[in-house]
């Protein structure tokens, strides 16, 4: 919960696809990731339609899978129930409805559950990453995916809000995930060489005069949302 919470944090208000979340959760969960990440985040509910902009979380001991329609149905047990699966099933079922569309993003679970559903994205096209061994609290999950070849990129707690904002947003070169992760590297470097964990990377947009912030180190989330997008002729040292 920890993981998602920073990963929600790094989200912008209004972000466009939908994200479904299956995690052990407590009755306030949902209430308490919506106040402090700014986004529409709600329990689960069977027989609704999955919509953009909105961030659904599993509801304590149910499990949500993807039904025909794109519609949530809830299993009747929750993530903690490894014996049956519960990241395989959810996994698949969203392999099955998305296809290459699919986004995993792993951030802990239990042993082996997980790798029959991370190879299911995988072969319908979609796209698997995990949380690292060095920020990941919980590697038991992850790991047995990386053993079967089953992910992507493995990518520290930093890292994946940026590469879930670069896959699902406008389709132009700013948003690009291999050249975030390109201009991540670079701003790292610079920051070692310069003795600071603080920076940005900013794309001007010669049509607009805009400057748009790419990849960023050590910023919270109300200093990236005033400075994610400035004129170019705005009267701060980001311009």
């Amino acid at each position: 919960v920890s993981a998602l919470r920073r990963l929600l944090q790094r989200l912008p208000p209004k972000f466009p696809v939908p994200v479904v979340c299956l995690a052990e959760s407590h009755a306030t969960l949902a209430g308490h990731l919506a106040a402090e990440s700014g986004l529409d985040v709600r329990w689960a509910e069977a027989g609704k339609p999955i919509e953009g902009e909105r961030v659904y979380l599993s509801p304590p001991g149910r499990t949500p899978l993807v039904v025909e329609g794109r519609r949530i149905s809830l299993a009747p047990y929750g993530p903690e129930s490894h014996a049956l699966r519960p990241q395989d099933r959810f996994l698949q079922s969203v392999a099955t409805h998305y296809g290459a569309r699919a986004l995993s993003i792993v951030l802990g679970g239990f042993e082996d559950d997980g790798v029959a559903g991370a190879r299911a994205m995988k072969e319908s096209g979609g796209t698997v990453l995990v949380l690292d061994r060095a920020t990941d609290a919980y590697w038991g999950m992850a790991e047995p995916i990386v053993r079967a070849g089953a992910c992507d990129r493995v990518l520290g707690a930093d890292e994946v809000g940026e590469a879930l904002r670069a896959w699902f947003t406008p389709c132009d070169v700013r948003q690009c995930a291999e050249l975030q992760f390109e201009l991540g590297a670079l701003l790292d470097s610079a920051l070692r060489s310069s003795g600071t964990a603080i920076g940005t990377v900013q794309l001007l947009d010669p049509a607009t005069d805009f400057l748009h912030i790419v990849v960023h180190r050590g910023f919270d989330k109300p200093v990236l949302d005033r400075f994610n997008v400035i004129s170019a002729d705005d009267e701060t040292a980001c311009a």
